[in-house]
């Protein structure tokens, strides 16, 4: 024990050296009774985990700042709702004109109809102004045509 105790104060009278903090370490690790190249293996560890802690910190800043200056995409409109709500409508009331167009046309083509088909037309003109049907119902009753054919009376 003497021994080992001459050579630690042998190295502490030594002159300092450019590799000075390994020599501390050395002696470090020698009193407290551990081998050199384990408080060195420790220290690089823990260099390591200090690094990658610190690359970690940086990472995690760099993106939260990309997420946070990145802007929110924009609420959509109230208008294209509406806008297909409007379609929607305006497409079922062309197809309900449609269909009592036909059935005027088909009146129109009877005698006993003709009179039936004549207020169809009328009905659609003003409950369905701006629809193609309306269009032509407007154009027939407009002729005195009914169903595609000339009035006969």
């Amino acid at each position: 024990m003497d021994e080992e105790l001459e050579r630690t104060l042998r190295r502490l009278h030594e002159p300092l050296s450019r590799d000075h903090s390994r020599q501390r370490d050395d002696l470090v690790a020698a009193i407290e009774g551990r081998s050199p190249d384990k408080a060195r293996g420790l220290k690089r560890h823990l260099a390591l985990l200090a690094a990658a802690a610190v690359f970690v910190g940086i990472a995690v800043g760099v993106l939260w700042r990309v997420v946070l200056r990145q802007p929110s995409p924009p609420p959509p409109p109230d208008e294209p709702e509406v806008a297909f709500a409007q379609i929607k409508r305006e497409v079922e009331e062309a197809g309900f004109a449609a269909q009592l167009l036909a059935a005027a046309d088909l009146f129109a083509r009877l005698p006993e109809g003709r009179e039936y088909a004549v207020d169809r037309y009328r009905h659609i003109v003003a409950t369905y102004p701006g629809t193609t049907a309306a269009r032509t119902a407007r154009q027939r009753l407009a002729a005195g045509h009914t169903g595609g054919k000339a009035n006969e009376g």
